[in-house]
């Protein structure tokens, strides 16, 4: 398994036993996020964890691929909501890297959309 594939699983894994604190504590500070419902790109660890403070969520990963430089993570996130009920959502994530180093995270609403993401880099500008 590559560095950027075992990297990716300790992310969600760290999300999952120790939330968004365990997360940043993984993560260079000068990572991007890109949550997908955000309504623009994070910068900060901080912002990154009040963005996450004002949600219940959790989240499922299915399938780590390596796609050239970058990660396609499919899985869903579940919301729960304060007065009862909760929504599931199937998303795909995609870690970019430099090297082995993460430097942005963004998601997706489907699983063809982070592809095409991945895609755009091959791209001439």
């Amino acid at each position: 398994m590559s560095e950027r594939l075992a990297f990716s699983r300790r992310l969600f894994d760290a999300f999952e036993d120790g939330g968004i604190d365990a997360v940043v504590r993984l993560v260079p500070e000068d990572v991007i996020w890109e949550p997908f419902g955000a309504e623009h790109a994070i910068e900060t660890q901080g912002g990154l964890r009040d963005w996450q403070d004002e949600r219940n969520r959790r989240v499922a990963a299915y399938e780590f691929e390596e796609i050239g430089t970058c990660v396609l993570i499919t899985g869903s996130r579940r919301e729960d909501y304060p007065h009862g009920g909760f929504a599931e959502s199937q998303l795909a994530w995609v870690y970019f890297f430099d090297g082995e180093r993460l430097v942005r995270a963004a998601g997706y609403g489907d699983e063809a959309t982070a592809r095409s993401a991945i895609a755009a880099l091959d791209e001439p500008a």
